[in-house]
């Protein structure tokens, strides 16, 4: 819709489906649809336009209560009732095919969506977008600061990613969602393991689903560099420090707005520091072979 794809972005959202690494947290389509309103405003984000921060952040929340409402929860293990770390989960979201044609559904409804609510200025065309300026700052962000730590780390990131990276703040456009930590971790391991979606046939996605999905039942902690072997490794040193997925679970709150994330994110006593810093140690190992 925006006319400016960027394939290391497809590449790095691989881990988001299945609630992140198919832990069952946040949708994937519901990541994936707020992140591609934040890239179709980066035009007005990039120009500095008042307000426009808060105006993605408004879209963005609109969608996920839409999205909840439509479909009865954004928790993908809410939604679907399966648990893809065990053969049967796997094999009843696939068999009889009532599950998989549902997220289908969903996924086609979220697109329909964003399209029927698109802004004149997200097909803004012909702007030079800076591709090596970094954000301003990723104080106070967690998906950014995860982000923007491994890239220092390792040389490894995206900038346009970074820049769209602050509506996952609060757990999904502040909703409480999957943490913002956990999630840039993920995407930042899967800019060099990730997907290559535009470039693979529909068998190489189909062996790739299959081969991530087995690797989710592996009981060895080995397994060859693959966005679902790695993740579960990510998700499993996430959950030893944080016990839980969700923002609103960790934190034991939900953020009424901006403000109110910033200040708990000021708070020495917030335990997103450690989060934060531990994520980017996780995500900085798995990427620094590649970089």
């Amino acid at each position: 819709m925006t006319g400016r794809p960027d394939d290391a972005m497809l590449m790095a959202c691989t881990g988001l489906e299945g609630g992140v690494v198919a832990s069952g947290s946040t949708c994937g389509v519901v990541t994936g649809g707020v992140l591609s309103l934040a890239c179709a405003a980066e035009h007005s984000l990039l120009n500095g336009a008042p307000g426009a921060r808060s105006a993605v952040i408004e879209r963005a929340q609109g969608f996920v209560r839409w999205f909840e409402q439509t479909y009865g929860s954004c928790l993908c293990r809410e939604r679907t009732g399966v648990d893809f770390y065990t053969p049967s989960g796997q094999l009843r979201y696939l068999v009889p095919g009532d599950k998989v044609a549902r997220c289908l559904w969903h996924m086609r409804g979220a697109m329909r969506y964003l399209y029927h609510h698109r802004k004149p200025e997200d097909e803004t065309a012909g702007f030079t977008i800076e591709p090596a300026a970094p954000c301003s700052s990723s104080r106070g962000q967690c998906g950014l600061a995860v982000l923007e730590g491994v890239r220092n780390e390792t040389g490894v990131g995206n900038i346009r990613l970074e820049r769209a990276a602050f509506v996952l703040d609060g757990g999904v456009a502040l909703s409480g969602g999957v943490c913002g930590a956990l999630a840039g971790a993920i995407m930042a391991v899967n800019m060099v393991l990730g997907l290559q979606v535009r470039r693979m046939s529909y068998g190489g996605r189909v062996a790739s689903f299959v081969r991530g999905h087995a690797n989710l039942l592996r009981r060895a902690d080995t397994v060859a560099p693959e966005p679902f072997g790695v993740g579960r490794k990510v998700l499993k040193a996430f959950k030893n420090i944080a016990g839980e997925t969700e923002c609103r679970a960790i934190t034991g709150r939900t953020f009424s707005g901006e403000g109110e994330f910033q200040a708990h994110m000021a708070d020495a006593a917030s335990p997103c520091r450690n989060l934060i810093q531990a994520m980017i140690g996780q995500a900085s190992a798995v990427v620094r072979p590649f970089s």
